[in-house]
Order: structure tokens, then C-alpha cells, then sequence
């Protein structure tokens, strides 16, 4: 059957959840990224319900960098919205993992490495990824500040990474960001 969770959705999902107050449906989405989380910090493509990895059509390991960032994004936004710092504590190993690997998934302009788009058509760098993994970065800094951890390390990447957007991703000719690049 075609039952897949794909992690981008579920995080703007989790989202609505808390805007009407679902908050426990939301924290439950919380709970099964933690549970499916790759040690190394990303989310692969999607998982089954049962937390298995589902199947994939791009060879492993296959990641859509922007869906790590909204996990992220969704954690903050859980806090944000019910305020339960015990639910915050209990989020803070995903939201660690998912930044150190999203700070540290970068080449040496500072931008994300390629990845699938969001539409999962094709391998680059793509200007839709990188904001989402500003956001991502914003907002694990946000966590770590509410927490008492914050030594300001993912507010300066996700700087740095929105300075490299600007001067790699954006078409001066036609005012206007470039959808991708490597490759164009």
C-alpha cells in the first residue's frame, strides 16, 4: 500500500496541528522523527508508519536536505505554539543532530551540498533547500536559546548560508533567485 510519511509534510502538517491546538497530534509527529531520525542527524526520503524506511527510486542514501530543516522548523514551532519546556527538553536530541548535520552539510561556498527538490526531479543545489535550511538552522538556534544552550554557532550558519544564497543563487539579469544551481 502506499502509506508513506515524507517528512517535509508531516513538519508543515504538525504545524496546522498546533495552529488548532491538536497539540498532542503534533507532538506525536515529534515523537515518531525522533524515532526515525539517522544517527547522523538527516531524514532519509520517507518512512512507513511503523517507522521502516519506505522504498525509494534514487540511490542511498536519499536526501531531501529541506525536510531534516522543517523537522526542525516544526520543533520550534510546537514550543512556540504549547510553550512545555519538558517537551522541549524531550525534542532537544532530534533538534541537535538535525542542526549539526544541517550546518555541517555544506560545501565550501557555504551553501548546502546537492540534494533532491521537493518534487524529487533532480539533484542540485536548490534555492527552495537552502531557505528552508536558513529557516531550519534559525530556529535550532531559537531552541538551543530557550534551553540555555546557545553559543550562537547555527545563527551564524544560517547567516552565512543566506549570504551564500544571495551571492550564488540570485539572477541580477532577471531579479529574481535562480530555482537551482549545480546544475543550472
Amino acid at each position: 500500500t502506499y502509506n508513506y510519511n515524507w517528512w517535509r509534510d508531516g513538519g508543515y502538517i504538525a504545524k496546522a496541528m498546533d495552529e488548532v491546538g491538536l497539540y498532542d497530534n503534533a507532538k506525536r509527529f515529534l515523537d515518531f522523527a525522533a524515532k526515525c531520525q539517522e544517527e547522523e542527524g538527516y531524514f532519509l526520503h520517507r518512512h512507513f508508519p511503523d517507522g521502516t524506511p519506505g522504498s525509494t527510486w534514487h540511490p542511498p542514501p536519499f536526501i531531501q536536505i529541506d525536510q531534516t530543516a522543517t523537522v526542525v522548523a516544526a520543533a520550534w514551532h510546537h514550543f512556540k505554539r504549547h510553550g512545555d519546556m519538558d517537551e522541549l527538553l524531550q525534542v532537544w536530541p532530534l533538534v541537535k543532530r538535525a542542526a549539526n548535520f544541517l550546518e555541517e552539510f555544506v560545501d565550501d561556498r557555504g551553501l548546502p551540498l546537492p540534494s533532491y527538490d521537493l518534487w524529487e526531479e533532480r539533484k542540485a543545489v536548490n534555492a527552495y533547500s537552502v531557505a528552508a535550511v536558513i529557516h531550519g538552522l534559525e530556529r535550532a538556534e531559537r531552541i538551543s536559546e530557550q534551553l540555555g544552550k546557545s553559543r550562537g554557532r547555527w545563527r551564524q550558519a544560517s547567516r552565512t548560508m543566506r549570504q551564500a544564497m544571495i551571492d550564488h543563487l540570485w539572477n541580477d539579469k532577471k531579479g529574481c533567485f535562480f530555482k537551482a544551481i549545480d546544475p543550472l
